[in-house]
């Protein structure tokens, strides 16, 4: 069951959505969206590299989500005052008001002060009358009555003039957040935080990644990014929030809340649809966990031994919802597509969703896709998210009746709500639709935020699809392989086999940006075959013949290789017969190699056919017959 990237559905209205949140935000967010963002880095005696940075990068994202934004980069005192008023005049106007700053901060006598590029700071005194004290930020906000309120301080880093001051009070002090209010620290309060080595903060780096993610809380939001914060840091940087919000909001549109779906119209169902059951048959507790367990591995079957193990005893008593799991097993797809269509009739919802996508994704009648949409709609009134996901794209796409985008949407965001691994078919549906029925810039954007949602909800195959859209740069974001490989490196410490073997196989070579690291290469790919990874073994093994970033060891890697073709292995076949044709940790043997291009394309392998077929001219007709003759009885004698 490949990566279902299927094209997803967006309204005109979805930059509204984005901008003043979607329906379910409070007022106060649809009432504006006021920030100011202060980046200082040009100390003269303590400079920072990273916090104009920070600002730029802040301001240009708070843009995109609907702020009005003030910028200051390495701001003197009195730019910093003038600011902060007219911040507390605007937030008068009401909305959302967020204060973000990046720089130096201290703190003395138990107040927080942020430093100005231009403060001459020579005693612990000079500081109330040099700096900016933080606390005028919180009142101007609490006096302007206005609500939610954001304060975002990255300002932890040492102290510049500690030697001068009588205390030894690291890092800020704790502040008492006004109601209605947050106050997020770059890390606890009393510590320090680095200035980090890349183009942000690792703090400010975390959040950036994540602020755009649609539906995800701010209180889930901080704490994903405390999560990525302590987990990089070693535990040496904990951020931290001091808050008194009243209500949930979202940055990037709250998610919908779950409401009832009118059914849009369509033409009367026929066939299988229209004699379907109108209730789910009852399920026992080992049923229920059977089904959740096959919609949390609905983008890439692997490792299914857990559904296996739930189905296996569930058939053996006569449950429907085994047989349908073990059917949903088979490597017969006509057996597989049996299993579906007979379990979609005994009322079963999540076969419903799979029956009706077979049958969008393969047309036989004109009628096919408002028989899909029928099977949809029955799965959708019998709560089955996975359908919600299907008849949402549909709806939107106009398939199989009436056009309903508002619908569509709503489904989509119920579907990404109802299980992390949602978010990325979510957001692959958003991506595939870019440039075709949807604006492409509003449907990558929607895209990446789904993938990001489910990234920060700490799914892993959504984790790798982020390193796919960075490492190959098709609009969606900048093509960045350090992003990309950070990306996997994130998947591949969940031990997601995809995530894992993308990274090693980057690191083997190197690209772009990354160096190659044949040491680290070696390491995920023994990690990924530990876990049953077929292309791991096979990397592994031919890093071995070749001594890459391991002991070399020639016979025994070859073995392993050879092992795996024997047993029938395509991949394993065509990598063997590349590397007798180029000569790669064996010597060269050309009618070895063909031997091993025809073996892999007799099983309809199609990398095995081109280089078959490109190796072909290289030898005689009778040589090539004679090779083709051995093949055919080794395929007979593996039959056997």
């Amino acid at each position: 069951m490949p990566l279902r990237r299927s094209p997803g559905l967006f309204m005109a209205l979805a930059a509204a959505l984005l901008l003043l949140g979607a329906p379910g935000s409070s007022p106060a967010l649809a009432a504006g969206r006021i920030a100011l963002v202060i980046g200082n880095a040009a100390y003269p005696t303590a400079p920072l590299k990273n916090p104009v940075n920070d600002a730029s990068d802040m301001a240009a994202a708070l843009r995109k989500l609907g702020f009005e934004v003030t910028l200051l980069r390495d701001a003197s005192m009195q730019q910093m005052e003038e600011a902060v008023r007219a911040f507390g005049l605007k937030l008068r106007q009401g909305g959302l008001g967020l204060f973000y700053f990046a720089g130096h901060g201290v703190q003395v006598a138990g107040e927080n002060y942020l430093v100005p590029v231009n403060a001459v700071i020579q005693t612990e005194g000079d500081v109330k009358y040099g700096c900016l004290n933080a606390g005028l930020v919180l009142a101007k906000m609490e006096d302007a009555g206005n609500g939610p309120n954001v304060v975002i301080l990255d300002a932890c880093r040492n102290n510049p003039f500690a030697r001068s001051f009588r205390s030894a009070e690291a890092g800020l002090a704790r502040m008492d957040a006004p109601t209605g209010s947050i106050i997020a620290y770059a890390t606890a309060p009393g510590k320090v935080a680095a200035d980090g080595e890349g183009r942000n903060g690792l703090y400010t780096q975390h959040l950036l990644r994540n602020i755009a993610t649609p539906g995800l809380s701010i209180t889930d939001l901080f704490m994903g990014v405390r999560e990525a914060v302590v987990r990089d840091s070693g535990k040496k940087q904990v951020p931290w929030e001091n808050t008194s919000l009243i209500g949930r909001f979202s940055f990037a549109g709250q998610a919908v809340a779950s409401v009832p779906v009118p059914a849009p119209a369509v033409s009367a169902p026929t066939g299988a649809a229209a004699v379907r059951p109108q209730t789910a048959p009852a399920t026992s507790p080992d049923e229920a966990r059977l089904m959740q367990a096959m919609r949390e591995e609905w983008s890439f079957k692997h490792d299914l031994e857990r559904v296996r193990k739930l189905a296996k005893p569930l058939a053996a008593k006569g449950s429907i919802y085994g047989r349908y799991a073990l059917g949903w097993l088979s490597d017969d797809e006509g057996q597989r597509r049996q299993a579906i269509a007979r379990a979609a009739e005994q009322g079963i919802a999540l076969a419903m969703a799979h029956h009706a996508e077979f049958i969008e994704e393969n047309p036989a009648a004109p009628g096919d896709e408002s028989e899909a949409r029928a099977w949809l709609q029955k799965a959708v009134a019998l709560g089955e998210p996975r359908a919600k996901a299907s008849l949402g794209e549909l709806l939107i796409k106009g398939a199989g009746g009436p056009r309903d985008v508002a619908g569509g949407e709503r489904l989509l965001t119920e579907a990404a709500r109802a299980l992390p691994g949602y978010n990325l078919l979510v957001g692959t549906t958003y991506l595939g639709l870019a440039g075709k029925e949807l604006p492409k810039e509003i449907a990558q954007e929607r895209g990446m935020g789904y993938l990001r949602r489910g990234a920060a909800l700490g799914d892993a195959n959504a984790m790798t699809q982020l390193g796919f859209e960075h490492l190959f740069g098709k609009g969606a974001v900048a093509k960045s392989e350090k992003e990309a490989v950070w990306w996997f490196s994130q998947a591949a410490a969940k031990d997601n086999v995809y995530g894992m073997t993308t990274l090693a196989g980057i690191l083997r070579y190197g690209r772009g940006e990354v160096a190659a690291n044949p040491v680290s290469s070696a390491r995920w790919f023994r990690r990924a075959a530990e876990l049953g990874s077929e292309s791991g073994v096979i990397q592994l093994a031919q890093m071995t013949m070749l001594g890459e970033g391991v002991p070399k060891d020639l016979p025994g890697g070859l073995a392993t290789l050879k092992g795996l073709a024997d047993k029938g292995s395509g991949y394993a076949q065509v990598e063997l017969g590349k590397m007798y044709e180029m000569g790669e940790g064996v010597p060269e043997n050309l009618p070895e190699a063909y031997f091993w291009f025809v073996v892999a394309a007799a099983r309809d392998d199609i990398e095995g056919t081109v280089w078959r077929d490109a190796l072909a001219p290289k030898l005689m007709a009778e040589q090539r017959a004679e090779i083709e003759a051995r093949a055919a009885k080794w395929k007979l004698k593996a039959a056997k």
